[in-house]
């Protein structure tokens, strides 16, 4: 070496957790990226960050057997060597699979001597190498694999989950599509729902039929059972309340029978949570 302390990590420890704790608070996936900041330090993953790594069919995981294939070959410096470990794993796992590399190496180190000539160095058994174990990801999942993770349960709590998370994000609409066919009544009820709508959900006092959508979020199973319509007098009351004035001419009538509403804008301001709300209402309108 060049004089340089070495500090080596050598993590073969990305795994998932396969039993997330509630589905409402996401699962988490692979390991969470570590940086090497110090000189003369590297971390090598198994796999790139946020993924996982393969366990193998052999005593050992595709990248402990390829760390022990290229780690006695003379002549090999440290990055050399991960990187023929990189390009093992990499085709023995049909490319799903590439470890990473984080490094601020100070010079040049060799596992086996710099003299290619040289014989290699005899190695502890395969179960020596040492195994970091590592938290997982705090961050949780990302939109698609929160998504692909409710796909799989299949369950109106999983997307509610899902989309109480990611109630803007580009999934939301086939997220709310998915939990609208779980819960969408037989063709005899919807028929009679298109009859009559109101007698779905009552309007709460005040004409609201959500008094508190600017201040609480509203979760998907508050909107089941209401009609395409009540969807829309649901949505344009959160503008109705902050005053906005209504081209359509129900709109403005279905609004002018209640005494709270001032029409005096037509581009209110909302707070977080109605923009989320009206988001949420129009990505189920987009269903029915």
């Amino acid at each position: 070496t060049s004089g340089a302390a070495l500090k080596l990590m050598i993590l073969d420890a990305c795994r998932n957790n396969p039993l997330p704790k509630s589905a409402s608070r996401g699962a988490t996936r692979g390991l969470a990226r570590l940086k090497a900041n110090t000189a003369g330090t590297m971390i090598t993953f198994a796999t790139a960050p946020g993924d996982v790594a393969a366990d193998g069919d052999t005593q050992n995981s595709p990248f402990t057997a390829a760390l022990v294939q290229h780690i006695t070959t003379p002549g090999l410096e440290i990055r050399q060597l991960m990187g023929r470990v990189r390009e093992t794993v990499y085709k023995s796992t049909g490319k799903r699979q590439l470890p990473w590399v984080n490094e601020a190496l100070i010079g040049e180190f060799y596992f086996a001597g710099k003299d290619p000539n040289a014989k290699p160095v005899p190695v502890a058994e395969p179960k020596a190498i040492a195994v970091v174990k590592a938290e997982p990801d705090a961050t949780g999942p990302t939109e698609k694999e929160a998504f692909v993770l409710a796909q799989s349960l299949g369950t109106t709590d999983a997307w509610d989950a899902f989309l109480t998370q990611f109630p803007n994000g580009p999934y939301a609409g086939f997220a709310a599509a998915a939990r609208a066919k779980l819960v969408a009544p037989p063709a005899s009820q919807q028929q009679t729902a298109a009859v009559e709508p109101q007698q779905n959900k009552p309007a709460a006092s005040g004409g609201f039929l959500f008094p508190y959508s600017g201040e609480q979020r509203i979760s998907p199973g508050d909107l089941e059972g209401l009609s395409k319509q009540q969807l829309r007098i649901a949505r344009n009351e959160i503008f109705a309340r902050r005053g906005r004035h209504f081209k359509s001419a129900d709109l403005r009538r279905h609004f002018k029978r209640f005494g709270w509403y001032k029409p005096h804008t037509w581009k209110p301001k909302l707070n977080r949570i109605e923009k989320a709300n009206v988001n949420l209402i129009k990505n189920t309108e987009k269903w029915r």
